[in-house]
């Protein structure tokens, strides 16, 4: 059976123990007996044990036979909650919340891992929320990690499951998807910010700046690579030509021209500025780049025999005045922009361009074997304009400086 508490009179009548109690507990038990009901709120209790303190309830104190407890009235029994660390506690993320409170001082208190004082720091050790680096919280740490975006699964553009580099990304020069290219060399026309394969030399030129030169590159203007001319300094640099020689020396006019350069992503060639125009002379002339489309002429002003010059109406046009866009509005390029020269040509031809035109109609352009320009001619030749069996095409994006 379980010991029962003694009630006040039980307590009183034990003469010989009270009386040998102490004046503190016997005025205690004189309250007891004296009233009943005294100390019902309190929770400390008084008792006599002839118990052994092995017998005595777990947790309570006992001396000279007598035992007590002590409550607090607010408990509920139950263990109290300890702090935790900030952070997500499924994850283990450290990142997130402020630091705790006291972080910084030097001292590891709850809630915090460590505490580095003035070296707490996000690419330490010690983070500034007190917590341990580790790969995963989103920080790297200085000489330990080069890569921690949370994830770390190893993909493209992401970072290794160690956190010790990125993983496959571009500039590492190891051609993946999603890369079209991944090689240092501008000349091969890999935009090495992006891994894509350039359009035009203009692209190259405003990546690369300076240390580009003019020479045979190979861009992508539809996804397959040719090689083409780029000039790197006239306008500030990024024209584009490429040299088309039709088989067997086939006529094409410019609506046919037109056709054939945009099948490799490009336009028929319209010079923009006097430099423009003098770049594309050298173009012409030069031998360092192979022409497409199945002739074998590599070097030819006749390259500029027809051009991507147009009237903005059959039968309109600017005789007797230079031909370039702000002298003759009468014609247009692809931008608005062109320029052919900025004095008239001198007789027979001080006449031109004629009355003889017709839409998407080339004049017929004559040059010298120096690459000077001999003459431009207004032609209907059945509604063909000029026409050449030599081709000069160009991307179109760049207009010089106004």
């Amino acid at each position: 059976m379980s010991k029962l508490q003694p009630s006040p009179e039980v307590l009183c009548s034990i003469d010989a123990r009270c009386l040998s109690l102490g004046t503190a507990l016997g005025a205690l038990l004189l309250a007891g007996c004296l009233e009943p009901n005294a100390g019902a709120d309190d929770t400390t209790l008084v008792m006599l044990s002839s118990e052994s303190g092995a017998e005595a309830s777990a947790g309570s104190t006992s001396r000279g036979g007598i035992m007590t407890t002590t409550e607090d009235p607010g408990s509920t029994g139950e263990p109290a909650e300890t702090s935790a660390s900030s952070g997500d506690p499924d994850t283990g993320d450290t990142t997130t919340g402020d630091p705790p409170d006291g972080c910084g001082d030097g001292k590891v208190q709850p809630g915090e891992d460590c505490d580095y004082g003035p070296d707490n720091a996000d690419d330490g050790a010690c983070t500034s929320t007190c917590h341990k680096a580790r790969c995963g919280d989103k920080l790297i740490q200085k000489d330990v990690e080069k890569c921690d975006d949370g994830t770390n699964d190893g993909a493209y553009n992401g970072c290794l499951p160690d956190c010790s580099d990125l993983a496959g990304h571009c500039g590492d020069f190891t051609l993946q998807d999603p890369e079209e290219c991944d090689v240092a060399d501008p000349k091969s026309g890999c935009l090495t910010d992006t891994c894509t394969l350039a359009e035009s030399c203009k692209q190259i030129k405003d990546l690369f700046g300076d240390e580009v030169k003019d020479g045979v590159y190979s861009i992508a203007p539809k996804g397959m690579p040719i090689n083409v001319l780029c000039d790197m300094d006239a306008d500030g640099g990024g024209y584009t030509f490429f040299k088309i020689a039709n088989a067997n020396d086939v006529e094409l006019s410019a609506k046919e021209a037109e056709a054939k350069c945009a099948t490799y992503g490009l336009k028929l060639l319209a010079p923009r500025s006097k430099e423009h125009l003098a770049a594309s002379i050298m173009a012409a002339k030069s031998a360092m780049l192979e022409p497409a489309g199945g002739g074998m002429t590599k070097s030819s002003v006749d390259y500029l025999g027809v051009l991507g010059i147009y009237p903005k109406m059959a039968g309109k046009s600017c005789p007797g005045a230079p031909f370039n866009s702000g002298a003759c509005p009468e014609w247009t390029a692809n931008g608005g922009v062109f320029y052919i020269n900025n004095e008239p040509l001198p007789e027979p031809y001080s006449s031109e361009p004629g009355t003889k035109s017709c839409l998407e109609c080339s004049l017929q352009y004559v040059w010298s074997d120096l690459g000077t320009l001999d003459s431009y001619e207004s032609i209907i030749n059945n509604n063909k304009g000029g026409t050449s069996s030599l081709v000069m095409c160009d991307y179109g994006d760049k207009l010089p400086p106004i």
